[in-house]
């Protein structure tokens, strides 16, 4: 594992059998251009591991060598062509095969962003 992960045992669960049904996460573990931002709290489904055609946001791990070296989310969605997918998190939309022709391992949804409304 990296050092820089050892920092962040949650990651390292993101796809243990353990982690999986509807939590609650910090943003910070999933950022996304301005949808999601580290001080978030965001509901995840870990169940839900396939990009449909109603799309969304969905959390993804990058792995090289089998070890966890990116995680984020990303807005993605399946089209005829393969599955679209914003790149970047700011409207950059391009299209794959499959995520995993992307790089991306999905590894859950984002069904709800929460976020601090209180001005300091």
């Amino acid at each position: 594992m990296s050092a820089a992960l050892d920092d962040y045992p949650e990651v390292v669960r993101i796809g243990a059998p353990a982690f999986c049904g509807r939590t609650l996460i910090s943003g910070s573990y999933c950022q996304c251009g301005d949808l999601i931002q580290p001080a978030d709290l965001v509901v995840a489904d870990f169940d839900r591991r396939t990009v449909t055609t109603g799309g969304g946001i969905y959390l993804y791990v990058i792995k090289e060598d089998g070890e966890i070296v990116y995680y984020g989310a990303r807005p993605m969605t399946c089209c005829g062509d393969g599955v679209r997918i914003d790149v970047t998190g700011r409207g950059d939309w391009e299209t794959y095969l499959s995520a995993q022709d992307a790089g991306y391992e999905v590894v859950g949804y984002v069904e709800t962003v929460y976020r601090s409304t209180s001005i300091r």
